[in-house]
């Protein structure tokens, strides 16, 4: 978890403070060490599925032409999704003139809908 968790920082924490920072030369190491990081994250997840342990991300799901293609679609689907509130959030701004707070409460019915109903029986 801990090597899993520190190679997505090491590509996090740049990608978001690293702009406003001027993209100073720890932000582009924290970059480049990310890589190594994450592929050594998986190498140890192999070695310890291996050995009958259960690993956070087992690298046999990866394997799978299915799981490979589900993943693909959904970070499709999230790269839109992301894209088009992005889109509709300024078109509100800006084509509407509403502030954020408005702009951000006409999502709100949006958000509500996508909470999944609590089964009570």
């Amino acid at each position: 978890m801990l090597a899993v968790s520190g190679s997505l920082a090491l590509a996090l924490v740049p990608l978001v403070l690293g702009r406003e920072a001027g993209w100073p030369l720890w932000a582009w190491a924290m970059l480049a060490a990310a890589v190594p990081a994450f592929l050594a994250a998986l190498r140890w997840e192999g070695r310890l599925a291996a050995r009958g342990g259960q690993p956070l991300l087992d690298p046999e799901l990866l394997r799978g032409r299915v799981f490979r293609t589900g993943l693909a679609v959904n970070a499709a689907f999230m790269a839109f999704l992301a894209g088009f509130v992005f889109v509709i959030s300024l078109t509100v701004q800006t084509g509407f003139g509403y502030s954020p707070l408005h702009s951000g409460l006409v999502f709100t019915l949006t958000a509500l809908l996508a909470i999944p109903p609590v089964d009570r029986r």
